[in-house]
């Protein structure tokens, strides 16, 4: 893994000046709505308060004596090491107050508080231009801070496009944007990815046939091309340095805005080198972009300013069409809602326009926090703290990859055969081992015959299986059918990592015929306070562990495939209910005690030891005592519409509910006693009861008057 003082910039060397895009080439590039944006009358002068010898009476800014509070205190870690062990002492405070506090509490620069945007202002200067920029400085390209890179990103959008207009986008790209994109009323181009990134050769002969090719027909030209190039959310992918060269040599030579769109930069963990970023290739000088042999790298074409392109259009080569998105949210704290824009200066002067209109400027507070942070960890230091967050999640990686290579097989690297062979059969499925951000993307290879769409296998198959995941069409602007989903690996424990990945296994194979999925381990693994707790497998069954007894599998008819269940009386349950997908059924209720939960029983194994002329089936659940139930020769009628006392669907209906209550982390008293009205109907059995009739139970008094609907 790259250290974090391996940052590409530091590796160009001495800049040399370069010949810029002029400042009347981006404003032609604005949207009518931003160029109709006017300075706000206020905070347009505010910078003129800091002029000595001035007297404003300009803002209404409330006097800070007014403001309740004395002094305000944090507890941070200290200046990271090297090494990623911290001790428990290894922490210091940070106070604001006096001047700090103040600045802190009150109203400032739309573009965030100057001594912060020198700093940032100098860390992309040393990341992403080798620490020296010739004199660009304030003309050229600058930092503007704002409410997350999300809001700017929002802002750079509405700043450089019209409704109508055509933006470029990698397939599968960020789901976040299209909701904006939509509302904006734009047309997409959508380039697929591959495992190098965006694609240059598909984005090449869209571009080069623009108005023939089906994907433009009716569309104007592109003018803005939006990437992740850092573990791209959803697909995980970096793009490698040739590929960046490639694109930013299209987009020179086809007029596109490139927006660079990159919050995992700093979460980098790949065991090559940092690939240079969009912002950094675009403004290196010719020089600095030279192959190992001394030619120039592949993408890149020695050229005057005026290029006349593919389409018979003359085109400003130079470089400065770059509009780069940071963030602190995945590096210092999410919940501050601080990033940073890097880029042109007509451009970033837009955004900033747009934000006073609306939120004025990003929070004092956030800043002035990340601020001393960054003061008291130093330069150094905070490359230190990106290197150890980047560890970490490689770490998650790592265990997320075996999670994956243990309960799938990946048809990327092996034939599909191998996975329909043999009593280790494993759901097939297709990834590639990230090396940035925190995700991957899995394509799950569904049974044809199901002709299931991605979403509804979440909201059908997974939820109910207890594994929630993204659907993978939401990253897609045209609702492309894929089978593809997002796995999300950075919050999740050892335990719910491996447990999560087995769901998502089992989900996949309950769609499967019965005799197909035989072999799989489908028990169940609890996770509360005690930690997951497995029921084994045997070779021909489930084996109740601790009494060490094999039993074959009762299998589950499809017309009882979803049950819901009640927590204990007076108790929470260890872990948290499913919520029940709004498309399965809908739970009604007169009373309003009444708590509904749900879980999928495909997956569910009843557990049954019982010896030949016994009186009683013995049932052994996990974490719950022995409960004996009397035994029935015989199954109920198929006459499923008969209200049916006899012992038979008590013992069924008393199975499933407690196996069920365990699967969900719930404890429930023996129920020995069905509901009054048993009937099954539509592939599903419910139960509706109030929780003053579960607590008549409970007590011995007798049946609950309920309902199976």
């Amino acid at each position: 893994m790259a250290s974090s003082s391996e940052f590409p910039g530091r590796s160009l060397g001495g800049r040399l000046a370069i010949d810029v895009l002029p400042d009347d080439f981006y404003r032609k590039k604005l949207s009518d709505v931003s160029k109709s944006r006017k300075p706000s009358p206020i905070w347009d002068l505010f910078s003129i308060e800091s002029q000595p010898g001035i007297v404003s009476m300009l803002a209404g800014k409330p006097n800070p004596a007014t403001f309740p509070f004395n002094h305000i205190s944090l507890g941070i870690k200290a200046s990271p090491s090297p090494s990623l062990s911290t001790g428990a002492d290894d922490q210091t405070e940070l106070t604001l107050r006096d001047e700090d506090l103040t600045t802190a509490l009150q109203y400032n620069f739309t573009s965030g508080i100057p001594e912060l945007v020198r700093w940032v202002h100098g860390l992309m200067e040393e990341v992403h231009l080798g620490g020296a920029t010739a004199g660009e400085e304030g003309s050229s390209w600058r930092v503007s801070l704002g409410h997350g890179s999300q809001d700017l990103l929002y802002k750079a959008f509405c700043a450089l496009l019209n409704p109508g207009d055509t933006i470029i986008v990698e397939g599968p790209t960020y789901p976040t944007v299209i909701p904006v994109l939509d509302a904006l009323r734009c047309n997409y181009a959508v380039i697929d990815s591959d495992e190098d990134g965006i694609s240059a050769s598909n984005l090449e002969t869209v571009l080069s046939s623009w108005g023939s090719h089906p994907s433009s027909v009716g569309k104007p030209f592109p003018k803005v091309l939006y990437t992740v190039p850092f573990g791209s959310n959803p697909a995980g992918i970096t793009t490698t340095l040739p590929r960046r060269l490639e694109i930013l040599h299209l987009a020179r030579k086809y007029d596109l805005i490139v927006m660079e769109d990159d919050p995992y930069y700093f979460l980098y963990y790949g065991d090559g080198p940092r690939p240079t970023s969009y912002f950094a290739l675009d403004r290196a000088p010719r020089t600095d972009l030279l192959s190992s042999d001394g030619g120039a790298a592949e993408g890149v074409e020695e050229t005057g300013e005026i290029e006349r392109n593919g389409r018979g259009t003359e085109v400003d080569t130079r470089p400065g069409r770059v509009l780069r998105m940071d963030s602190f949210s995945k590096i210092v704290s999410a919940g501050f809602r601080l990033g940073w824009v890097t880029g042109p200066n007509i451009f970033v002067q837009a955004i900033e326009r747009h934000s006073a209109s609306t939120v004025v400027q990003p929070s004092s507070l956030t800043q002035m926090v990340v601020l001393k942070l960054l003061q008291a960890w130093g330069r150094k230091g905070f490359f230190t703290h990106t290197q150890h967050a980047a560890a970490f999640y490689r770490e998650r990686r790592d265990l997320m990859a075996q999670a994956l290579d243990k309960h799938f097989v990946n048809v990327r690297y092996t034939l599909p055969s191998s996975a329909e062979e043999g009593p280790s059969r494993k759901p097939i499925a297709e990834w590639i081992v990230p090396d940035a951000s925190m995700f991957f993307w899995v394509k799950l290879y569904l049974p044809t015959e199901t002709h299931l769409d991605i979403t509804t296998f979440v909201r059908n198959t997974a939820v109910p299986n207890g594994i929630l995941v993204l659907p993978g069409s939401a990253a897609f602007p045209e609702e492309r059918r894929t089978g593809c989903v997002r796995l999300s690996f950075s919050l999740l424990s050892d335990e719910e990592m491996e447990e999560g990945v087995k769901r998502l296994a089992n989900a996949v194979m309950s769609l499967l015929p019965q005799e197909k999925r035989a072999s799989v381990d489908r028990s169940v693994t609890r996770i509360d306070e005690e930690g997951p707790q497995d029921v084994e497998v045997c070779e021909n069954g489930e084996k109740i562990r601790d009494s060490g007894v094999c039993i074959t599998e009762v299998p589950i008819e499809e017309d009882t495939e979803d049950l819901v269940v009640y927590p204990r009386v007076g108790e929470e349950p260890t872990a948290k209910p499913l919520p029940l997908p709004p498309s399965s059924f809908s739970n009604h209720s007169s009373e309003s005690s009444t708590t509904v939960y749900a879980v999928k029983t495909a997956s569910l194994a009843s557990k049954r030891a019982s010896a030949p002329g016994d009186q009683s089936s013995k049932r052994v659940f996990p974490n719950e005592s022995s409960v004996a139930f009397p035994s029935s020769p015989r199954a109920p009628s198929d006459d499923r519409d008969q209200v049916d006392d006899s012992v038979a669907p008590t013992r069924r209906f008393t199975m499933r509910l407690r196996r069920a209550s365990s699967t969900i982390g719930l404890k429930l008293k023996s129920l020995t006693r069905t509901p009054s009205t048993v009937r099954l109907t539509e592939g599903a059995l419910k139960i509706r009861a109030s929780v003053a009739g579960l607590r008549e139970r409970a007590r011995g008094r007798g049946p609950t008057s309920g309902e199976v609907l």
